[in-house]
Order: C-alpha cells, then sequence, then structure tokens
C-alpha cells in the first residue's frame, strides 16, 4: 500500500501578512546575466519557510533545482520569512516549498515568484526570458502538482 505523508498546513504561522508587515526588498541584479536563487533553510512541519536570495550569474557551478508549478489562486497570499521580511506567494508554491522543504539541510531552489522581483516589470521581462536557461541549468527540474 502506498501513502503519502504530508505536513500539516493549516498552521497560523503562514497566516496572510497584513500589509504594515514589512516586506522584502530585492536588490537591483548585478547583469542580466545573473539570477536569483533561492537558499531554503532547513526545517519541518508547520514552521515559518525561512530563506535567503543568492544571486549568481547563469553560469553558475552552484547545483540548484528548478521548480516547475503553476502559480494556484493568486488571491490566495502566504508568505515566507527571508532575512526577516516576507516575501508574498501563492498557496500553492507554499505547499511545494514546504514538503520540498529538508528537516536538516538548505537547499538551493529556483522558483519564479521568489527568485524573479515580480514587483519590477522590467526585471521580470528580462528574467523571463532566461527561463528556458534556468530550467536546463538546474541540476534537477522538480514538478509540483498539488497537494491532492
Amino acid at each position: 500500500m502506498l501513502s503519502l505523508v504530508t505536513p500539516s498546513l493549516k498552521s497560523s504561522r503562514h497566516r496572510k501578512r497584513t500589509a504594515q508587515e514589512k516586506l522584502y526588498s530585492y536588490n537591483p541584479l548585478r547583469s542580466p546575466r545573473h539570477i536569483r536563487l533561492l537558499k531554503l533553510l532547513p526545517g519541518e512541519g508547520g514552521t515559518w519557510l525561512r530563506c535567503s536570495l543568492v544571486e549568481v550569474h547563469l553560469e553558475t557551478n552552484l547545483p540548484y533545482q528548478a521548480i516547475s508549478y503553476a502559480w494556484g489562486d493568486a488571491n490566495d497570499q502566504r508568505s515566507v520569512l527571508c532575512k526577516g521580511k516576507f516575501i508574498n506567494i501563492t498557496r500553492n508554491l507554499l505547499d511545494a516549498l514546504t514538503v520540498f522543504r529538508h528537516p536538516e539541510a538548505a537547499r538551493y531552489l529556483w522558483a519564479d515568484a521568489i527568485c524573479i522581483n515580480q514587483r519590477n516589470e522590467e526585471e521580470r521581462s528580462a528574467q523571463v526570458q532566461l527561463m528556458g536557461q534556468i530550467y536546463s541549468k538546474a541540476s534537477q527540474v522538480l514538478f509540483w502538482v498539488g497537494m491532492e
């Protein structure tokens, strides 16, 4: 018998953030060939997802895994903690990161909703042009089809 064990994602720690709470402020990328990688810090269960963003050249030797997923409901926003500030993401990406998070080791990932500054139209447009290369240079592509 095959069973799927998934963490409880109903924790109040993943509640919707209010506008007055501090949002993460992205630094501009150094060049058009630079990308950000998500360093997902270890943890388990319903604890906050904590991370940092690491800027690297697209030709980096740092192995990373790219996540392929559907954004899901854009109105169902959750947050991850990035260096003490909040980055809003969809519930579907939160679920994926919660499942992909290692309990004892950091993991380098690429997820467009976090690694691209979604509030900067110029950056978003330039980075979308690189997505084929970003996925092809990943050591592995993780496909997320949802919790159900």
